[in-house]
């Protein structure tokens, strides 16, 4: 039995409201890792944020 992740489906909520409040777009990518023999052994999740730096003067 493959049970789904809640914090994968919180994170993918949270992010979805984050990109509403911001112009910039995110990406996320979940694979599923193997060891050797070909068991499950984990997940990597990779989350693409891209963000504006802004540099404020002095006044």
């Amino acid at each position: 039995m493959k049970r789904k992740s809640v914090g994968i489906s919180l994170t993918k909520e949270r992010l979805a409201n984050f990109s509403k409040r911001y112009t910039n777009m995110y990406t996320i990518k979940i694979e599923d890792l193997h060891d050797k023999q070909g068991r499950s052994s984990g997940t990597k999740v990779i989350l693409d944020i891209p963000i504006d730096l802004i540099s404020y003067e002095k006044g």
